[in-house]
């Protein structure tokens, strides 16, 4: 019972959105429409995301990379120096 109660009132709050924001819901239906009509268009786009994941891709690997090769320069040391970088003991 309780739930054919809140069901009930849950579909007359969406409704009475739907009145209050059908202005909104009109514009937002007309600018699918044109993007829709642009990817038909210009069907290179649905690439896009396909490419920048690869290049998301590769500069992960690089920073990968660099980051295994800081820790494989060796120990970090805490010596005094006025450099403003760290100095690295080096391991055999």
């Amino acid at each position: 019972m309780a739930v054919g109660i809140l069901a009930i009132v849950l579909g007359a709050l969406v409704l009475i959105l739907m009145c209050c924001l059908r202005k909104r819901l009109a514009l937002a239906s007309k600018i699918v429409e044109v993007s829709a009509v642009f990817v038909a268009k210009n069907c290179i786009i649905v690439f896009l995301p396909l490419l920048l994941f690869i290049v998301t891709l590769v500069f992960i690997a690089l920073w990968v990379l660099e980051a295994l090769g800081y820790y494989s320069l060796g120990k970090a040391t805490s010596n005094e120096h006025h450099y403003p970088y760290q100095n690295f003991e080096l391991t055999t």
